[in-house]
């Protein structure tokens, strides 16, 4: 009996220690958890990454930090993103790069980091005086999608390219296949063109004379004529589509927006007034939820990023004027415990006849001018005028 009792002992002494890591780990993983929600509240996004990969390690079957994760790592790829596009705008080349490739450390499949890093590495070559050819186009195709390509993306700076001359203005004249032009002056560009055949099932011409424009407007300007968009599928690939076909090809993104001040519902609603559904461009998906004061928005990159900044501008503080109010109530059971029962009496208060106020040992008719000071001096308000004086 002994011996059994001193077995099933031994089991409930190992059972307990194998139990207790595996409860600790749970609990570890639910207190990175908790910091990666108060960190994702507060918007940062970076800390919050940090904290649900630690929850998620400790824990990678929960859905719930999966799902965290993923969005937390997304929003702090953008926002570095945005920290990169403002170094560049200040002329920081190495901390645009820098910021550019934490993005990317983020998210590892955001080609646009991948450009806007060899944009960073030419132009500060340029800024040290190492290469005098600047980018064509003299900016960024941040969003990947537009009316037109600005430029090409150049190669990485290891890979030996024939070096790109800059763009001049000149006169383009063209009269004939709408993608024999686009394709003979995306070539001139250095792109490669892809055509929806839906798009392009029929044979499609135009008639354009243009002066002074350079290549890339000639195609932004035609691009807006035909209803075109581009859509672009490596650094010099770009696939070219009517603006209807948009939804199709377009990659869209999911982002969580948190406000202080304004009402989400509000909020969603001016959203749907600022954005409204066209042609090629359909109506933005906006969740509102009020338990977290929140909108949950799912749109293109670009109209993400425009609905964020709509939000910060309407989330303020709203004005408040503060009063000191007093509040006295009388009722008809303690209105005689009110003040000194000495008479009853009117006076007037000037202005319109007939505005009186009871007062004792006096009585001044609406036909009376003045005030009778010997009265009001000695008399004292009755509780009757005061039931009248406080409504």
């Amino acid at each position: 009996m002994n011996s059994k009792s001193r077995s099933l002992l031994a089991l409930l002494v190992v059972t307990c220690l194998l139990a207790m890591p595996v409860s600790a780990i749970g609990k570890k993983g639910k207190d990175h958890y908790d910091r990666g929600m108060k960190a994702e509240q507060n918007q940062q996004w970076e800390q919050a990454a940090q904290e649900f990969t630690f929850a998620l390690a400790a824990d990678p079957s929960n859905v719930d930090y999966r799902l965290h994760y993923q969005r937390a790592v997304f929003n702090a790829s953008q926002m570095f993103m945005q920290k990169g596009r403002s170094l560049a705008e200040q002329r920081d080349y190495i901390g645009a790069y820098n910021a550019f490739r934490q993005a990317l450390g983020y998210d590892p499949v955001n080609q646009l980091a991948v450009s806007e890093m060899e944009r960073m590495l030419r132009l500060q070559e340029v800024k040290e005086g190492r290469s005098a050819v600047p980018p064509v186009g003299g900016g960024s195709d941040e969003s990947g999608t537009g009316g037109t390509p600005a430029g090409p993306s150049t190669a990485r700076p290891q890979e030996a390219l024939p070096a790109q001359k800059a763009e001049v203005a000149r006169t383009i004249a063209y009269s004939g296949d709408l993608k024999g032009f686009i394709r003979n002056f995306a070539q001139e560009l250095n792109l490669n063109v892809i055509f929806d055949r839906q798009s392009f099932a029929t044979p499609r011409t135009i008639d354009v004379n243009l002066q002074g424009v350079t290549t890339a407007k000639a195609l932004d300007y035609v691009f807006l004529q035909e209803g075109l968009f581009f859509q672009k599928l490596d650094r010099r690939t770009i696939l070219v589509a009517d603006q209807a076909r948009r939804p199709q090809y377009q990659q869209l993104v999911v982002r969580t927006f948190y406000v202080s001040n304004a009402d989400p519902d509000k909020v969603k609603g001016l959203i749907g007034l600022v954005l409204p559904a066209s042609v090629g461009r359909p109506q933005s998906i906006v969740v509102a939820d009020k338990d977290t004061n929140s909108l949950t928005v799912r749109d293109t990159a670009e109209n993400v990023q425009l609905i964020g900044e709509l939000i910060r501008s309407i989330d303020k503080d709203r004005a408040e004027v503060v009063m000191d109010v007093n509040i006295y109530e009388v009722s008809r059971t303690n209105l005689l415990q009110l003040g000194n029962q000495l008479g009853s009496g009117t006076f007037s208060l000037g202005g319109s006849p007939g505005l009186s106020v009871l007062t004792s040992n006096a009585v001044t008719t609406a036909a009376q001018t003045g005030v009778n000071v010997g009265s009001i001096l000695t008399g004292v308000p009755t509780a009757a005028a005061a039931a009248l004086v406080i409504p």
